[in-house]
């Protein structure tokens, strides 16, 4: 699927979203996750990816600085699963960028916040929409676009199943009120604020 397919789904669920995840986990979640933001800043100068998109996917992938971002194989052997035989890597940061190369998201023209969520799916996959008609858990859970669902194996999907991870959306929200510097990473389209001012009138209405 490509972005402008999808770029009006963004905006308005990035328009109507509410936060439903506890303030408290969020808080904890971004506090651990800022104590190493220079680190994801290093991969932002490397490659342009902004810190803000990284940091929720680095949280949702199990975080560790110890194995490649793509799949979670450690830094000091090519890795066994796919993406296969990629590195060794020296640094974390050599690896999440050759990841993010992989996957072509350094590909992104302009980070606003609907790209950053279409950067998000094609990561994670679009499975969730394409194949079951539902929000994807790993972009809008912890928020009230996420409805359910979850694939709970490889290609094993159960439509009961709830994501109780917190999602890429609702981490990087938090990041961006918590670091003005963070939230600069991602620019807010004039449509977007439209759309924005639209909703929460009618809303007030």
């Amino acid at each position: 699927m490509t972005f402008d397919q999808l770029e009006a789904d963004y905006t308005n669920d990035l328009a109507t979203m509410k936060t439903t995840a506890h303030d408290a986990e969020l808080s904890s979640v971004a506090r651990v996750l800022l104590a190493s933001v220079g680190r994801f800043k290093k991969v932002q100068a490397g490659c342009g990816v902004p810190a803000l998109w990284l940091m929720p996917v680095f949280e949702r992938e199990g975080p560790s600085f110890d194995a490649y971002f793509g799949n979670g194989d450690p830094l000091s052997h090519p890795t066994t699963h796919v993406p296969k035989g990629r590195g060794p890597f020296s640094t974390w940061e050599d690896g999440v960028i050759d990841s993010l190369k992989l996957d072509h998201i350094t590909a992104c023209p302009v980070w606003t916040w609907e790209r950053a969520c279409y950067y998000w799916e094609l990561w994670n996959g679009f499975g969730p929409r394409l194949h079951h008609g539902r929000p994807s858990g790993y972009l809008w859970a912890g928020t009230s676009i996420y409805r359910g669902g979850k694939y709970i194996a490889d290609g094993v999907w159960s439509r009961g199943t709830f994501d109780h991870q917190l999602g890429t959306v609702a981490i990087a929200k938090k990041l961006a009120t918590m670091s003005p510097e963070l939230a600069s990473g991602f620019v807010t389209t004039e449509k977007s604020l439209t759309v924005a001012a639209e909703t929460h009138a009618q809303q007030a209405a």
